[in-house]
């Protein structure tokens, strides 16, 4: 394609095509893996390839539900068509082909694509030739969106009485894990230097338990008591030899503590658990108060409204936060500049595994 034609293309709004003129294309195009991928026949066309990288089926984002419009202007290809190319999982560094072309048809976007000959791309070429790699995904910049007004009925699943961590979390797609550390014997830190060596508290009564389930972790919630205005001491005892014998990387994690006292200490003992975030590269999730509830006795920790109202603002919150982190790790942002308003295509990535 010439410069003048991907101008004239640039200008042109996205058309369907004719029936004529898609048989006419398709022609030669054999399927290979469930229409997603499919070989182009004929002398030259060995490593040809013709795939789909987009649809409008519905997709669950951290946000909701995530449907890319094909029609009209909205989806740019322009990129695609003039400076596209085949990544391998999404690996910028791993160009394995070049984009031949892109189109859109029946709400789908359409790539034919054509392997490169090194060593590297020839073992992706054979597997997709094989049919042993089928996934296909597509990057690109959003540059707008229309949001989906929620019913009212929505909008209470939400908002609902709930003045439990866990039940908002399930509510919200979030798996909740409590573990109990008051009635533990867990001793402190003797800065023995031994988990700089092994990986591990030399110490096994319960904290490298906790290690495993803090690297597959999201966030974490740390609660407390207050005594004498500080955190429970077998917490404190845990947190120091949890966080200094743990080698994983903890950034981006997110943590939320909270406080519960019979009258005071509570900024003290909220202050004093968010240290660990803090020197660890992890966001903290706040509320529209400090993060602390009132009562002595048990059940009276759920008559204090304002508090509980505190906890439903903080679950809402720390949801949100570890759901942009997930969307992140997803890849869900990209940059680009330039373009239409709408989704600007701009590679195509081939996948070890993918849900079409």
């Amino acid at each position: 394609m010439t410069m003048a034609q991907m101008a004239e293309a640039k200008r042109r709004p996205l058309s369907r095509e004719e029936p004529e003129q898609k048989q006419e294309r398709n022609k030669g195009i054999r399927a290979l893996v469930d229409c997603q991928i499919r070989a182009v026949e004929g002398e030259g066309n060995e490593r040809t390839f013709v795939l789909s990288f987009s649809s409008e089926a519905p997709y669950t984002r951290w946000f909701g539900q995530e449907i890319l419009d094909h029609t009209g202007e909205c989806a740019d290809l322009t990129r695609l068509n003039s400076i596209g190319v085949v990544l391998y999982n999404h690996k910028r560094d791993k160009v394995i082909g070049k984009i031949n072309k892109a189109w859109i048809e029946d709400q789908r976007g359409y790539a034919e694509i054509t392997f490169d000959s090194d060593a590297e791309s020839e073992v992706i070429y054979q597997k997709v030739k094989s049919g042993t790699l089928k996934g296909v995904r597509s990057m690109k910049s959003l540059k707008g969106f229309n949001a989906q007004r929620q019913s009212p009925c929505q909008r209470q699943h939400r908002r609902g009485p709930c003045g439990k961590w866990k039940r908002f979390s399930k509510e919200n797609g979030v798996d909740v894990e409590t573990v109990v550390l008051g009635n533990r014997d867990i001793r402190g830190c003797v800065a023995c230097g031994s988990c700089a060596k092994t990986g591990k508290c030399v110490f096994d009564d319960g904290v490298n338990e906790l290690a495993p389930k803090l690297q597959e972790a999201d966030g974490l919630v740390i609660a407390s008591p207050v005594y004498y205005a500080s955190a429970n001491a077998t917490l404190i005892a845990c947190l120091d030899r949890l966080f200094h014998s743990t080698s994983f990387d903890k950034t981006m994690k997110v943590g939320a503590s909270v406080a519960c006292a019979r009258r005071g200490g509570c900024s003290a003992t909220f202050d004093e658990l968010n240290k660990y975030f803090t020197i660890s590269g992890m966001p903290v999730a706040s509320s529209q108060y400090w993060n602390s509830i009132h009562g002595c006795e048990k059940g009276e920790a759920e008559m204090d409204e304002e508090g509980k109202q505190t906890m439903r603002m903080l679950a809402k919150n720390m949801t949100f936060l570890m759901n942009v982190h997930r969307a992140w790790q997803e890849r869900i942002w990209s940059s680009g500049t330039g373009g239409a308003d709408g989704d600007e295509f701009y590679s195509v990535s081939l996948r070890e595994s993918e849900h079409f």
